[in-house]
């Protein structure tokens, strides 16, 4: 079963409910009691990976745009800094 948001066609009060799945259950409104409601389509909800001390997502599945472009960057100055001690230019 997953987690739905419903909308009440009665009193327009959005709330969430299990969804069952089965097309003859409709989840009653919390608010006015009317078990009519029309299931919303909703976000995406993802868990919560959790941040690590840097402050970066734990997960490289949930890593940003700007922790690739930071990871290659590093990188890339690791390398000009390495090329730099040894041959005395960056390239």
């Amino acid at each position: 079963m997953q987690l739905f948001d419903f909308r009440c066609t009665r009193c327009n009060h959005v709330f969430e409910d299990w969804d069952t799945s089965e097309p003859a259950t409709k989840p009653p409104c919390p608010e006015c009691s009317t078990p009519d409601a029309t299931r919303l389509i909703s976000k995406l909800r993802l868990d919560y990976v959790g941040m690590g001390a840097n402050g970066r997502a734990t997960s490289d599945a949930f890593t940003t745009g700007i922790d690739k472009w930071a990871k290659r960057r590093r990188d890339k100055l690791k390398i000009e800094n390495r090329n730099l001690e040894r041959h005395g230019t960056v390239d």
